[in-house]
């Protein structure tokens, strides 16, 4: 309402800017030394109540229809998350006096690492030590990584 109210305001003194500018021209091409502005006073329009703008109000109003966007919902599409391989190279084993630690190389950082059974490496948790191998499991999941064979 008030963007009407100021748009009718902008209208009325627009309209009086112009009859003043035309009398103004035509004065000072009369008499360049005498001008009379008590002749061009503008008067605003009296506005009707505020219930019958209610219905204008309401709508939104930069919109050539004046009716609210329609709003598209696009369905997301859910991606089963990719399960990463553990990316680690098996070393050797070291024995201690309390338990045995399986010695692991990092591929992706490159950091050699020891672990416990039960310890974890990039969310994989180490289960099994044997001869050959070493066995990890996450989420259900084995996963078996065995030695390198030097001989081919």
């Amino acid at each position: 309402m008030r963007i009407l109210i100021s748009i009718l305001l902008a209208s009325s003194i627009f309209l009086g800017y112009q009859k003043l500018s035309q009398s103004i021209a035509g004065e000072i091409a009369a008499e360049p030394n005498s001008l009379n502005y008590s002749e061009f006073r503008v008067e605003l329009t009296q506005l009707e109540s505020i219930e019958k703008y209610s219905a204008i109000a309401r709508l939104p109003l930069f919109n050539q229809t004046r009716r609210p966007p329609v709003v598209e919902v696009k369905q997301v599409v859910k991606r089963k998350p990719v399960e990463q391989k553990l990316q680690i190279q098996a070393l050797g084993i070291a024995v201690t006096s309390e338990n045995l630690l399986a010695v692991v190389k990092d591929l992706r950082t490159g950091k050699i690492r020891r672990l416990r059974i039960d310890e974890k490496i990039d969310g994989w948790t180490l289960k099994r030590v044997a001869d050959d191998s070493f066995v990890f499991e996450r989420k259900g999941v084995e996963q078996m990584v065995k030695f390198k064979n030097d001989r081919g």
